[in-house]
C-alpha cells in the first residue's frame, strides 16, 4: 500500500484510508462508490479542526 495513509485512520475493514483510494458508503437503500479524491476534501479528526472548517456535524 501507499505511504500516503491519513494519520492512521482505518476503514471498517481495518484498511488505511488513503488519498485517491476506492471507497463506498451505504445511502438510501443503495450505495455510492468511487475514488476518495472525488468525495473527500479533508479528513477532520479533532474538535479544533472542525471549528476551523466550520463543519455542521463534526466528528
Amino acid at each position: 500500500m501507499s505511504s500516503k495513509g491519513t494519520r492512521g485512520i482505518l476503514s471498517k475493514q481495518s484498511e488505511p484510508i488513503e488519498e485517491g483510494g476506492h471507497m463506498y458508503t451505504k445511502i438510501r437503500g443503495g450505495r455510492h462508490e468511487g475514488d476518495a479524491s472525488l468525495w473527500v476534501e479533508k479528513i477532520v479528526t479533532t474538535k479544533e479542526e472542525a471549528e476551523e472548517e466550520n463543519l455542521n456535524s463534526p466528528p
